[in-house]
């Protein structure tokens, strides 16, 4: 759900941390050793699709897609691309959700030449002003980021590629809009913690579970 103390005009939402463990492969094989399937460095392409939804009004209990943000798993052979990235907010010309063909075109060329040729055949649009920050850390290296130690700073690497390099477009791209918080929206019968549990039954997951 959207932070309550963001603005309306530039929302941020949160979500917590998940683990992904690979239990089988996406070739079909299970992954065990032995199995010459379960090598990684097989899926050089392999990508995080992030949906992003949201809640147009919380009384309703109804979401809608915002959009998707695609983040690319590995930086070469076998190494995970840890690290902290902000990721364009995208829609393509059929919908605010990837298409199966698209994610085709991902899992076959790549994150990046997927957008830049989706983009030049003005398949793909960019949501202006909209990130998704994502947080990337390979299980090997599982407590680096723990306190006292910190994140890397967020990369926006991949919305400038997206943006054909153009860093005066990435400056008005990250600028905020000033608009009053979330929580003035709130009332005594809707307020975040009611939100929460509104958005959570309507993606069918259970708000107590992280």
């Amino acid at each position: 759900p959207q932070q309550a103390d963001s603005e309306l005009r530039s929302p941020a939402w949160a979500a917590p941390a998940h683990v992904f463990k690979m239990k089988a492969l996406p070739s079909g094989g299970d992954a065990g050793p032995g199995n010459p399937l379960d090598d990684l460095s097989t899926l050089p392409h392999l990508a995080v699709v992030i949906d992003v939804r949201h809640m147009p009004r919380p009384s309703s209990g109804k979401v809608a897609s915002q959009g998707f943000a695609l983040l690319p798993v590995f930086a070469g052979p076998g190494y995970i691309a840890s690290g902290a990235y902000r990721l364009p907010l995208l829609k393509l010309a059929s919908g605010a959700e990837p298409s199966p063909g698209f994610l085709e075109q991902v899992a076959s060329t790549g994150v990046k030449a997927s957008l830049a040729q989706a983009k030049q055949a003005r398949q793909i649009k960019v949501e202006d002003g909209a990130s998704v920050e994502v947080l990337l850390l390979d299980e090997a290296r599982a407590g680096e980021w723990d306190a006292p130690n910190a994140p890397p700073e967020s990369s926006w690497q991949p919305v400038l590629d997206v943006l054909g390099g153009d860093r005066r477009a990435l400056e008005r791209y990250k600028a905020k809009k000033q608009s009053k918080l979330a929580r003035t929206q709130y009332t005594a019968q809707i307020d975040e913690k009611v939100v929460a549990a509104k958005f959570a039954n309507a993606l069918g997951f259970d708000d107590r579970e992280e």
